[in-house]
């Protein structure tokens, strides 16, 4: 259980307008109705369908970078996403009795499975997810704001994960993203 309250302490806690913060973060009030003021994925998804493409080369260019900005900040929602998914997934697994070594099983699928991902990538994903949410904050702020893509925060996780737990591990969990040329 330790480890799911780790989780847990990364994750922001949201309230809107007095709601559970799990109803306010599934955009709806605990019997379906919609939050005020929430934007659910979907309604993102028909809105940026109805952006005309631009009408000249520099614009079309200039769509093409905040769309990346988007997929960025897709990315790193998707992370936060994962981490609060397995946290709720072990918590009822918890209470379900489940042995602690077993909490947590086919966590990894299902976000494979969302994502539309092998079930090895989805096990990737979501260690890559808990990392940055845990202890790679400014990398996930870089990830968000635009300046990595999933790619090379992936690629900066595995440099992490290389470096002796003493030294470059430290420096690399507590200094800010260099902002990409």
């Amino acid at each position: 259980m330790e480890a799911v309250e780790g989780l847990a302490g990364a994750l922001p806690t949201a309230q809107v307008a007095g709601v559970p913060a799990a109803a306010a973060a599934a955009g709806r009030l605990a019997f379906g109705a919609p939050v005020p003021g929430v934007l659910f994925v979907a309604d993102i998804s028909r809105s940026l369908l109805s952006v005309p493409v631009a009408a000249d080369g520099p614009g079309m260019i200039d769509q093409l970078r905040e769309l990346e900005d988007m997929k960025s900040l897709a990315a790193a929602q998707q992370a936060r996403i994962a981490v609060a998914f397995d946290l709720s997934q072990r918590r009822e697994q918890a209470a379900a009795g489940v042995p602690v070594k077993e909490q947590g099983a086919g966590v990894a699928a299902q976000v494979a499975l969302a994502r539309r991902e092998s079930p090895a990538r989805g096990g990737r994903l979501l260690g890559l997810a808990k990392t940055l949410v845990t202890e790679m904050p400014h990398t996930l702020a870089a990830l968000e704001s635009g300046q990595l893509n999933e790619w090379r925060a992936t690629l900066i996780v595995k440099e992490q994960r290389a470096c002796p737990p003493k030294t470059g591990a430290r420096w690399i969990r507590n200094s800010p993203p260099t902002p990409a040329p």
